[in-house]
């Protein structure tokens, strides 16, 4: 559900209701009132540079976008100008496709696709196992390995095998093809006894619990 923020100005900005729970996220979906364009019509707020519209009223319709936000202040705008950029800016060209790109700054070129995530947002919906600050990445990667490592290695060449083999199938192929791996490993034994240790792993932790 998209609910109206407060006008601000002549802005009007959606926010989704859902999205508005995340605290460490501000959004907005911006509307065709309240810029600087006159390309397309008198007023009008577009934020994409084209040919026929000024690089100059697009970037004074991206400062007003931010402003209307809150992603800067009134006054940090003052300070600093209209056209200046208090956050990094990361735009895509984008075309209908599975083209996702993985941002953490600005890009060097033109990125091309269908939408754009970063590592807090991976995190949230699983795809990433921790967000460390880059001082600390290293420590938390061999963290990471060392766990790997103390796996089965036949489960872990299996899993490996697996992962490089999916993605060029059609998704009810590339399951089949994973389940075999699943079904060679239990053949070998090697998933019950990983069953049985994580089995007894959760039953030590309860007895801790329970103390």
């Amino acid at each position: 559900m998209l609910n109206r923020a407060p006008k601000q100005g002549k802005l009007n900005i959606l926010h989704a209701t859902h999205l508005s729970k995340l605290t460490w996220l501000i959004h907005g979906f911006s509307t065709r009132l309240g810029g600087s364009s006159r390309a397309y019509g008198e007023g009008e707020l577009n934020l994409g540079f084209t040919k026929d519209d000024s690089k100059a009223a697009v970037e004074r319709n991206r400062a007003s976008f931010l402003l209307g936000l809150g992603a800067v202040s009134k006054r940090r705008k003052a300070l600093r100008g209209v056209n200046s950029r208090p956050w990094p800016l990361v735009t895509l060209r984008q075309i209908h496709s599975d083209i996702i790109h993985f941002v953490d700054s600005p890009a060097e070129s033109q990125l091309v696709g269908d939408g754009l995530i970063t590592a807090a947002e991976l995190h949230a919906h699983g795809s990433v196992y921790q967000v460390v600050p880059r001082a600390e990445l290293d420590d938390a990667a061999l963290a990471v390995a060392r766990d790997i490592a103390a796996k089965d290695p036949r489960v872990i060449r299996a899993a490996k095998e697996a992962l490089n083999g999916i993605d060029p199938q059609q998704v009810h192929r590339s399951y089949r093809y994973e389940q075999g791996f699943t079904f060679e490993l239990n053949l070998l034994g090697a998933a019950g006894r990983a069953r049985q240790a994580f089995l007894a792993e959760k039953d030590t932790e309860e007895k801790e619990t329970d103390g």
